[in-house]
């Protein structure tokens, strides 16, 4: 599902300053080849974000045992949930940069 995601959302035409419809297409295809990809998880049984669309998210990411979820989305970067850190993209860039 987040793969799918990903493709809609580049498909939008506010990125097309930044790549074409077939870029985001050959991107998509690059992180689906390079990404470890795990089938998605069950709907959580209770809810987890204030927006229920992201609450899959944050089930995949302790599915597939990330560390790390990067997302500008105010629902996920003030979530507080043992075992999973979100940062966002900023926060992610400082800390790969300073390190």
């Amino acid at each position: 599902m987040l793969l799918h995601e990903l493709e809609a959302v580049l498909a939008r035409p506010k990125f097309r300053r930044y790549l074409s419809i077939d870029d985001a297409h050959q991107f998509v295809v690059l992180v689906r080849e390079m990404a470890e990809v795990v089938d998605d998880p069950p709907p959580p049984s209770a809810p987890i974000t204030p927006d229920p669309d992201d609450d899959f998210l944050v089930v995949l990411a302790e599915v597939a045992e990330v560390d790390l979820l990067v997302s500008g989305d105010w629902d996920l970067t003030g979530l507080n949930r043992a075992g999973l850190k979100v940062k966002t993209p900023g926060e992610f860039l400082s800390s790969v940069t300073d390190a």
